[in-house]
């Protein structure tokens, strides 16, 4: 497969959706550089990279979690001509439909941004156990459209 450049982006306070984020080279096939967001990265660094897989669960009453908070607040990059696909875990308790906060507002940041969603956003439940057949058909999905898009893109 041809390289596409893509960042895998995540927050997490507990540990939980580190390691998802840990155990994705059991299902991508595909090279990816992983950024924790509690670490200080450019807001601009993002325009290095075709695709960027948000891994961000969500908190309290319907909020992104506090570092993906945080990054969105100086996010000012101009990501036209970038993808985007979001995975958002949480619990779906308290939630009367499951499509956590932090999906809609990853989404809408992005799309402010000239970003396109790639896929449709996986909305785990993580609690009191991970969806992980949820899991293993986003990455699926994932990995078919990154080797969709090396196959048609024009160099």
């Amino acid at each position: 497969m041809s390289e596409l450049k893509t960042a895998v982006l995540y927050g997490s306070s507990r540990g939980s959706t580190r390691r998802i984020v840990s155990g994705l080279g059991a299902h991508f096939h595909f090279d990816y550089e992983v950024y924790d967001l509690r670490d200080p990265l450019p807001p601009a660094a993002l325009a290095d990279y075709e695709l960027l897989l948000f891994f961000a669960p969500t908190y309290g009453d319907d909020e992104a979690q506090e570092d993906v908070e945080k990054f969105l607040c100086g996010l000012d990059a101009d990501l036209r001509g970038r993808f985007f696909a979001l995975c958002c875990p949480g619990s779906s308790d308290g939630y009367g439909y499951f499509e956590p906060g932090c999906a809609r507002i990853l989404r809408a940041s992005l799309l402010e941004r000239g970003a396109e969603e790639a896929l449709d956003a996986a909305c785990l439940d993580a609690m009191p156990r991970l969806d992980r057949r949820l899991l293993e058909r986003w990455c699926r999905a994932v990995d078919a459209w990154v080797e969709e898009r090396c196959r048609t893109r024009t160099p």
